[in-house]
């Protein structure tokens, strides 16, 4: 589940104290990043101007402040890791993205807000997907454009149709859940190319999102 980190600097300051015995370890200090920046494959943007201020104590490392420029808007972040055993194993999360600009690929284009809450607990057993970090909250789109042209290709016998290559799917590979993300729309969905001219709404008030980033579900109405 640990994304593919391309690039990260920045500068790390702080004062972190650990004594006792292992089982039990008694932390105190904090943590400071400054002007940091993470570059993660597959990501549509570098993550730049990285500010986060983190307190540690027996029970929990905690960030109390935590910002960032990400794909023409900004990150806020704030969150919390048990400290029991120095485990690493349990995070929980809430990011709060604003203005956010992403182009998955050309032709397709949105801006969007989300409110998001990450938990992830390696530790979990029960499904498939419960040791992966699970992804919940509400996205709201701004706007969203398709201009990419479609092709059709005829003959006088039809539809000339191409060999279809279809990719297997590997459980293994999955690296995040989605539990129900409610997915908002600000104003309608716009198609338009060379062969269409639509606008669409979400007429249920909200998509649902569940499945993982290999197999993505919505429920709602359009």
């Amino acid at each position: 589940v640990v994304p593919k980190v391309e690039r990260l600097q920045g500068t790390l300051s702080g004062k972190v104290n650990v004594k006792g015995k292992a089982a039990q370890p008694q932390v105190a200090g904090e943590l400071h990043i400054k002007g940091g920046e993470l570059a993660v494959h597959g990501w549509p943007s570098d993550v730049s101007d990285v500010n986060v201020d983190a307190v540690a104590d027996s029970q929990e490392l905690r960030i109390t402040h935590g910002s960032a420029k990400f794909a023409g808007g900004t990150l806020a972040v704030s969150g919390s890791m048990p400290l029991k055993k120095l485990a690493f194993d349990k995070v929980d999360a809430t990011i709060a993205a604003r203005d956010i600009h992403i182009t998955p690929s050309p032709g397709v284009a949105a801006t969007l807000d989300a409110d998001l809450n990450v938990a992830w607990n390696a530790r979990a057993t029960g499904s498939p997907t419960a040791g992966l970090p699970h992804v919940g909250g509400e996205v709201l789109i701004n706007s969203f454009e398709y201009t990419r042209p479609i092709n059709l290709e005829l003959n006088a016998f039809g539809v000339r149709s191409k060999r279809t290559d279809v990719e297997t799917y590997d459980p293994s590979l999955d690296r995040i859940a989605f539990d129900s993300v409610r997915v908002r729309s600000k104003a309608p969905l716009k198609i338009h190319n060379n062969l269409v001219e639509v606008q669409l709404a979400i007429d249920s008030g909200a998509m649902a999102v569940s499945g993982t980033d290999q197999r993505i579900g919505l429920r709602g109405e359009l």
